[in-house]
């Protein structure tokens, strides 16, 4: 009886699924498409690795993405100090870009799935694994000593305009020439437009192009871009990961924590009900009651420049290592080998062509090595070894910078003052002039052992620009559903700083021998100083507080 029921069940079920598929074979197709996603999503989870981070606890990668970490790209990053010279201040900031770029990764995956949990119709399942490849790859292009690469490449090849964002992206080209990849990456339907969009979060248009950026499918969805990297409002999962990673290998006790507004996040359309200067596009918006946690971010990021990345000695072994690689530049040379296949002409038979592989070296200089990706994925940390163990007698200036670090004989700082507020900071290389030349005109001194370093402290964005860009949301009971809001800092809090930064100026001197004295450069730097400050009136467009 059982199995009678069972086989009519069965045989009703096939008529029932034969005579449904007749009449609406088109809805039938969709469902299955959209069953087959759900399973290769459920079939990627299954194949996620984990790993046990420093910082965040156990974390889950996707498959895809633990197949780039694979790479020698990526790979490099870990000969890349997260932190630079900081490393020699600070003993225990060993960590590296490699494990950054990671749990940026990972709290990438973990906010565009929260976005996608409240608001499926706005993220898809392959925007959330394009974040997560972006979070990967957004430091792919650092140099040696990350940003200190940065200032020496302003220094000796200023009309580069090199940029880490753009260096990113090119190598994450430069991993995607692998066949093998490319195919993985084929495989979970990522079009030429994904990829597109990829390099676009790493290395971010200006707000006013961001459409022009995107595809079709993505126009209006400037949430994509305030996620990883978010040059509006500088709220980001970059910023989160190296707050708490930086402070951990600092040993400096922060009291951030990102959760919250991770979990609150909802995705939503800023109109003129928000506010009349509104873009009308969709948005990051935080509850408003978070955003006293969101202040408290910015308020991180000044204590950890003050207690690091600006540290008086950090700026000055900055410095030194910035002159050992200018005077390096010219004469170290990154070499790579350019293989061609050519026609063997020497051939004694004219009838049979054969191919021989012709090699050429190419050398760069330090400053010129980002315009071969090959020769630039050479330059890892190591180079401060690679020059400091060179027996080429050209390289010797260069030598004698970096074993005074070692040694720690370092510059000597003559003289410091903390700018005012009204300082014009445009006239800051007016104010490096100034002080250089009475400083040698006094001293009679060569103008090569003096040097002029700026240092700035600051929450990254003016208070009031934050106000007026990051967007909020009320909660409400009604079946409306949460209303965004522009908050104002004077209904926030009357403790909010008027004032966002610290500016310092410093006057080293490079050498041991006939160092100026610090109550006369003192004084030089104090009447320059007074020379180049704004009348108190122009601060902040005239409004006093």
């Amino acid at each position: 009886m059982e199995k009678s029921a069972a086989t009519r069940y069965k045989k009703q079920s096939g008529a029932v699924a034969s005579n449904g598929n007749r009449k609406r074979s088109g809805a039938a197709d969709s469902s299955q498409k959209t069953n087959d996603a759900a399973t290769q999503t459920k079939i990627q989870k299954l194949n996620h690795k984990f790993i046990k981070d420093a910082v965040h606890g156990y974390i889950s990668l996707d498959p895809l993405c633990v197949t780039i970490i694979n790479t020698p790209q990526f790979q490099r990053l870990r000969y890349l100090k997260q932190l630079g010279v900081t490393y020699f201040v600070y003993p225990a900031a060993a960590h590296n870009r490699y494990e950054h770029c990671i749990g940026t990764c990972y709290l990438a995956g973990k906010m565009a799935e929260s976005l996608q949990n409240d608001n499926p119709y706005q993220i898809s399942d392959k925007d959330v694994l394009c974040l997560k490849i972006a979070g990967l790859c957004h430091d792919l292009g650092h140099g040696p000593f990350s940003h200190t690469w940065e200032r020496f490449m302003k220094k000796a090849n200023p009309d580069a305009n090199w940029k880490h964002e753009e260096m990113s992206t090119k190598i994450f080209d430069d991993i995607l020439t692998d066949a093998n990849i490319m195919e993985k990456f084929t495989a979970r339907d990522l079009e030429e437009k994904d990829l597109n969009f990829i390099k676009n979060v790493i290395d971010p248009p200006e707000e006013n192009k961001m459409d022009e950026k995107m595809d079709d499918e993505r126009k209006g969805k400037h949430f994509l871009f305030e996620i990883v990297s978010n040059s509006t409002t500088k709220v980001d999962v970059d910023k989160w990961d190296y707050f708490l990673r930086d402070s951990h290998s600092l040993g400096l006790s922060v009291t951030f924590e990102y959760e919250r507004l991770i979990d609150s996040c909802k995705i939503l359309k800023c109109d003129e009900k928000c506010d009349e200067k509104c873009d009308g596009k969709w948005h990051i918006c935080y509850r408003d009651k978070d955003v006293h946690t969101l202040l408290e971010m910015f308020h991180t990021r000044a204590l950890l420049h003050r207690k690091a990345y600006q540290h008086h000695t950090e700026k000055i072994i900055n410095e030194m290592l910035i002159d050992a690689l200018c005077s390096a530049d010219t004469d170290f040379k990154v070499e790579v080998e350019k293989k061609e296949l050519i026609d063997d002409l020497s051939s004694a038979d004219t009838d049979v062509k054969v191919e021989v592989e012709k090699k050429d070296i190419r050398r760069y200089k330090l400053s010129e090595a980002y315009k071969d990706t090959r020769a630039f994925l050479k330059l890892t940390d190591n180079v401060f070894n690679q020059i400091l163990e060179s027996s080429e007698s050209k390289l010797k200036d260069a030598r004698d910078i970096l074993t005074r670090i070692q040694k720690r004989d370092l510059y000597k700082t003559v003289a410091e003052k903390l700018l005012p507020p009204n300082f014009d900071e445009s006239k800051n290389e007016k104010l490096t002039e100034e002080v250089k030349m009475k400083i040698e005109t006094n001293s009679k001194s060569d103008d090569k052992k003096l040097d002029i370093l700026f240092s700035e402290v600051s929450y990254g964005i003016e208070i009031n620009d934050f106000f007026a860009k990051q967007h909020f949301y009320k909660k409400n009971d009604s079946n409306n559903g949460p209303n965004t809001v522009k908050m104002k800092r004077e209904d926030v809090s009357n403790m909010l700083p008027v004032r966002y930064k610290d500016c310092k100026v410093y006057v080293i001197w490079k050498d041991n021998e006939n160092i100026p004295k610090t109550q006369h450069v003192d004084e030089i730097l104090k009447d320059s100083i007074k020379k180049n400050t704004k009348p108190l009136e122009c601060l902040c467009g005239g409004q006093q507080y």
